[in-house]
């Protein structure tokens, strides 16, 4: 009887431990099931537990926040933003380490952060073995010289792949589309027929640039989804014209907002200093509005909310 009890118990302990072992191994399964990404770069597997991100494109770590995910590695700032990050992502980011110059990074300052993934755009492709040893990379956009506006959604999509949060990222887009959307109706009711204008200011050796109503993805959320009037001097595609400074009072615009890159600062000061200036109209109706750097924040779902703010608090006072 003694002998039929133990061997009772051998049997079920062994039940439990193969159950055990099969359950232990159904949840590894599980925590370690692989994503197919097709990209850029070529075709990646990645675990369904990337944490720890680094990415090598100034502004798009605006695609990552907006999921939730705080990258552990980030790049320096382009020139026309100085050396860091973008203002509206500085609080978010402010833990970051900083890991080169944008579109290249430093190898050994991206392998300290000991990054799960690695996300850059297509002009990466050259240093892609180099950072593909690093960790899993991800290069993501077009080679196509011409800006597609909407592409803005389309690498956010492709990031969101990334992480399976593709459903998230899709009712985030509809959300700032949609309040764009409710933002333009007010504009119609407030404004009439007020036109308005956007200036980029470079160094003096490159002039001025004045944004057109298209093929970028700011112009299109000024003028198509927000459906803002433009000036006469908009032009109707083309991303952006240079604009020669005594151009600048033919502008018909009633509110004129303008970006000043880090470099144009001096640039800037001497057109301030100018009585051309002061023959601006808007300038005279002290409807005059520089931003943070627009041209980079309309990129990411964020930076186009934040856009939305500081339109809706200049116009709709």
């Amino acid at each position: 009887m003694k002998h039929l009890w133990l061997a009772t118990m051998a049997a079920l302990l062994l039940v439990i431990g193969v159950g055990c072992a099969q359950s232990e191994t159904e949840t590894k399964t599980a925590t370690t099931e692989k994503r197919t990404i097709e990209h850029a770069g070529g075709t990646t597997e990645l675990s369904s537990d990337v944490e720890k991100v680094v990415v090598l494109v100034p502004g798009w770590e605006d695609y990552l926040l907006s999921l939730g995910i705080t990258p552990v590695g980030v790049t320096n700032g382009f020139e026309q933003i100085g050396d860091g990050v973008l203002p509206y992502l500085q609080e978010d980011l402010k833990d970051a380490q900083r890991v080169g110059d944008p579109y290249q990074g430093n190898f050994e300052a991206i392998m300290a952060t000991e990054p799960d993934v690695i996300i850059g755009d297509v002009w990466l492709k050259e240093s892609y073995d180099q950072l593909n040893a690093i960790a899993p990379t991800i290069l993501i956009g077009s080679e196509e010289g011409d800006v597609d506006p909407k592409e803005w959604e389309t690498n956010f999509l492709k990031v969101a792949e990334v992480f399976g949060k593709e459903t998230e990222a899709e009712n985030i887009i509809q959300q700032t589309n949609d309040r764009a959307e409710e933002l333009s109706a007010q504009f119609e009711t407030e404004l009439g027929d007020e036109k308005v204008a956007f200036l980029r200011v470079r160094p003096k050796d490159r002039g001025l640039n004045i944004y057109a109503k298209t093929d970028h993805p700011l112009n299109t959320l000024m003028y198509e989804n927000l459906k803002l009037n433009a000036a006469n001097m908009v032009p109707a595609d083309g991303g952006s014209s240079e604009l020669s400074f005594e151009k600048v009072p033919e502008i018909d615009a009633d509110h004129l907002f303008f970006q000043v890159d880090n470099n144009g600062k001096a640039h800037m000061e001497e057109i301030k200093n100018s009585n051309l200036w002061q023959s601006v109209p808007a300038v005279q109706e002290n409807q005059v509005h520089p931003d943070d750097y627009w041209v980079y924040m309309a990129w990411g779902p964020k930076g186009r909310n934040v856009i939305m703010d500081q339109l809706e608090g200049h116009l709709l006072k």
